[in-house]
């Protein structure tokens, strides 16, 4: 999904970004991976919060940011990915 010009505009490069969308107050992400917390975090360097949100949401003036991040699924038992479903329902029913 492109999202320059659409959702920010960069005045010039290395400002910070114009937000398009001025009455998002925040922003609330979902990630699912089979990847361990652990790994993603210090292996990785956790990217999702470098780029999207420090990298993209902040500059654009959101700070309210939430995360949800269900790490190690592939290693789960059917029960605790219905258990995650259940309670992402829930978050995001409350939005």
């Amino acid at each position: 999904m492109k999202q320059y010009g659409i959702l920010f505009d960069e005045p010039k490069p290395g400002r910070p970004f114009v937000s398009l969308l001025p009455r998002i107050k925040g922003v609330s992400l979902l990630t699912v991976m089979s990847t361990p917390n652990f790994v993603y975090k210090w292996i990785f360097g956790n990217p999702v919060t470098k780029i999207l949100f420090r990298g993209t949401f902040r500059k654009m003036g959101i700070h309210k940011l939430k995360w949800y991040n269900y790490t190690g699924m592939e290693g789960r038992s059917l029960e605790k990915r219905q258990h995650y479903l259940m309670r992402t329902e829930r978050l995001f029913s409350n939005l």
